[in-house]
């Protein structure tokens, strides 16, 4: 078992959950970013690929732009965001790589998939045709 690991997935966990995505003035927190970054960074650190984390990370990065795009744009007020966090951060701490693939996977493709809804429902797909 790995403690550092471990320390390092719950102690950025911590700190993605006590920062808010939107600040008082309804700004989006850029704070959040980093805690949110750091807390994926820490769960990917699990897998000890340095090949992997380093396409992942790109990929991270690179989607960074939608997601903003997807905090601006669409309403998506059903998602649980801090909960979704947290039953990867339960699973990831369990071992339970099924559940914790399965989650990422729905967690990473709920933004992409609201912007396409988003752009379907104000005419702006047929743009990307």
């Amino acid at each position: 078992m790995r403690v550092d690991w471990e320390t390092s997935v719950l102690g950025t966990h911590h700190a993605l959950e006590r920062t808010p995505v939107i600040l008082e003035d309804g700004s989006y927190n850029e704070g959040w970013t980093l805690a949110h970054r750091d807390f994926h960074r820490a769960l990917l650190a699990g897998c000890a690929s340095p090949r992997l984390d380093a396409i992942a990370t790109s990929l991270r990065d690179s989607a960074e732009l939608y997601r903003r795009w997807y905090w601006a744009l669409t309403d998506d007020h059903q998602r649980d965001i801090p909960g979704e966090h947290r039953r990867l951060k339960d699973f990831a701490l369990e071992r339970d790589t099924d559940q914790a693939v399965a989650l990422l996977g729905a967690h990473i493709e709920r933004a992409p998939q609201a912007l396409i809804a988003y752009a379907q429902e104000n005419g702006l797909d047929s743009s990307f045709a």
